[in-house]
């Protein structure tokens, strides 16, 4: 088991503990094993989130994007040293847009051994599929990468999640509407296992402020677990 920590932030102060990532190993009775400390890049400021794989090999994959406005991706040993075979010296990078404000990352491990991670930014969603050895899987969408943009940029939430199905597509789930607003609705987003958009759909759209949360099933279809509230109108349903 893996356990990861990174920078935290207040709404009026900012960051408030701006720690370096950190990780923590234990075995299956809760010990901890001493020693394994890999060096994590620092998360930004303004978004904590990080992503977090283990392959069944003990491999740690870890994502996150910078206040420079980069995503990166890395992959340490199951002792926690950088992966050599991975990237360059264990770590990827992914250029984010400029004018692009980082809000959530998620990855998925694929069967073959490569992963999808995603970054999500207040303009775009962007998928990068890489292989095991950190290099992009030129069949994927535009050689390794497949983008998304949104229409209304400043109406996409911070509620994210990425699904790999079982009959190869990637589903994303996006809260479509200001975290801040009691409006919103659940904007999902299904790609292809080559990185072609199959469809994007609004779904859930409601007055009230809503919260979800997706799973996969093994025939490709997919649940939806919703909670939402207005008032002291307060109801959930699958």
């Amino acid at each position: 088991t893996v356990v990861t920590a990174g920078s935290d932030s207040d709404t009026f102060l900012g960051p408030v503990a701006a720690t370096p990532s950190q990780a923590f190993r234990f075995d299956s009775v809760g010990s901890l094993y001493t020693g394994f400390a890999p060096s994590l890049t620092q998360s930004s400021s303004g978004n904590s989130n990080f992503s977090l794989g283990v392959r069944p090999d003990g491999r740690l994959l870890y994502g996150i994007t910078t206040d420079d406005k980069v995503g990166i991706l890395q992959q340490t040993m199951p002792d926690g040293t950088p992966d050599l075979n991975f990237g360059t010296n264990g770590k990827i990078e992914f250029a984010i847009s400029a004018s692009g404000y980082p809000r959530q990352v998620d990855l998925v491990l694929l069967g073959d051994g490569s992963v999808v991670f995603s970054v999500l930014t207040n303009q775009n969603l962007r998928l990068y599929k890489i292989d095991s050895h950190g290099l992009p899987v030129a069949s994927f969408g535009t050689v390794g990468q497949f983008t998304y943009a949104f229409a209304d940029p400043f109406a996409i939430g911070k509620l994210f999640s990425l699904l790999s199905l079982s009959d190869g597509s990637l589903l994303t789930g996006i809260r479509d509407g200001p975290s801040s607003s009691s409006n919103g609705s659940l904007l999902v987003i299904r790609v292809s296992n080559n990185g072609m958009l199959l469809g994007a759909n609004n779904l859930l759209a409601d007055r009230r402020q809503l919260d979800w949360r997706l799973t996969a099933l093994p025939d490709a279809s997919v649940v939806i677990a919703r909670s939402r509230s207005f008032g002291p109108i307060n109801s959930a349903a699958l």
